[in-house]
């Protein structure tokens, strides 16, 4: 809530007092504050910003009372304009915005600029929650100091940063949490990221929450988040320097990670595609296709389904990788896991591309197509 106070009044001044009533008639003073005409400026317009606590319904009231004396005389307010404004805090996920369902943060959220990008500054503490709508699966973004909380003669002693997942059955589960010193942890300075997968779960909601490292001394906390996404399934491939996500992840008929046979296997339902970001120096990449078992056994009746992976080089070139049909339901030799090596050639920089899609000619049900231990290596 923004507005904008003038007065011209006798030596008492007034009071400005902004409360917030909720849908359980409790009530909660956001902001207070006595206007002196004596002070330098009071006769000009002056902007107040006043962060609203949760998104429940409920009341907002601006008060103005005589000063101290109680003398309402020549007590002239004007008021130029009132402004509300969407919380800063959001997350970011399949092109849309999920704003969250509480905040808490009594010094107030704002956008500010550090390291020459935005983000959100929120002191500690603060929490704020947003749901887990069906299909995200993952989070991921940065968080960390303000330069103003080392620079200065008072530093920060420091915050923890959180995520927890919390259930309908009042269950609380930890997913991420980190500390910061960057008064004393020079690596602590830069902006940190974070990237968590979550636990499948109904009605949860997710809470990220910042808190003083140490609960006596809270000054100079000038803890923000920036760019929170939200991503549905994202496949993986194995590197030397870890997991390597997929940048694009498209399959309307069902992309999961599930058991087949006692593998942990990427179920991907033709059509699909995943597209994975290269690193440099990584040249082979090895694993195995399938299609899960229930599809030519029992009432499956697939008609087979092929796999292609593909090399998109910078300059927009692209070169077929594998190309190969599995027919499982009239060759035996298709069934089960079918190994594969492809060599990415001397200059394996851009996009990594595999698809999926029925087999030239078939019908695509029962398409039920896997990947299977991936892997980049030199």
């Amino acid at each position: 809530l923004m507005g904008a106070t003038s007065t011209i009044t006798q030596p008492d001044g007034i009071d400005l007092v902004v409360r917030f009533t909720g849908a359980n008639h409790r009530i909660e003073t956001l902001y207070r504050r006595h206007i002196s005409p004596t002070a330098p400026g009071s006769h000009d317009f002056d902007t107040i910003r006043v962060p609203i606590p949760g998104v429940e319904p409920g009341t907002l009231s601006v008060c103005f009372s005589p000063g101290p004396l109680g003398d309402a005389a020549y007590d002239w307010v004007e008021i130029a304009a009132f402004k509300g404004e969407l919380s800063p805090l959001s997350l970011t996920f399949d092109q849309h915005e999920i704003p969250p369902t509480t905040i808490e943060a009594v010094h107030g959220i704002s956008v500010v600029t550090d390291q020459n990008r935005e983000v959100v500054f929120a002191h500690a503490p603060m929490d704020f929650t947003v749901p887990q709508v069906p299909g995200l699966s993952e989070v991921s973004g940065e968080f960390g100091l303000l330069d103003s909380a080392w620079t200065g003669e008072k530093k920060s002693a420091g915050a923890i940063f959180s995520i927890a997942q919390l259930r309908a059955d009042g269950a609380v589960l930890p997913l991420f949490e980190k500390r910061l010193d960057p008064a004393r942890a020079p690596a602590d300075r830069a902006i940190q990221n974070f990237q968590v997968t979550l636990p499948p779960a109904s009605d949860a909601v997710l809470r990220y929450a910042i808190r003083p490292a140490d609960p006596r001394d809270n000054g100079f906390n000038h803890t923000f988040w920036a760019n929170l996404r939200g991503w549905k399934f994202r496949a993986t491939i194995a590197t030397p320097a870890g997991p390597l996500k997929s940048i694009v992840s498209d399959a309307p008929n069902g992309l999961s990670e599930m058991d087949e046979a006692g593998l942990k296997v990427t179920f991907a339902h033709a059509p699909s595609r995943l597209e994975f970001a290269l690193p440099n120096g990584l040249r082979r990449l090895s694993g195995a296709i399938g299609l899960i078992a229930t599809a030519y056994t029992g009432n499956g009746t697939t008609q087979g389904g092929r796999f292609l992976i593909e090399h998109a080089a910078p300059d927009g070139t692209r070169r077929v990788l594998l190309d190969r049909t599995l027919r499982p339901l009239t060759t035996p030799a298709d069934r089960g896991p079918q190994p594969f090596t492809v060599e990415l050639g001397p200059s394996p920089a851009g996009t990594l591309i595999l698809r999926t899609e029925p087999a030239p000619g078939g019908r695509l049900d029962f398409t039920w197509c896997y990947w299977h231990d991936l892997k980049l290596n030199h």
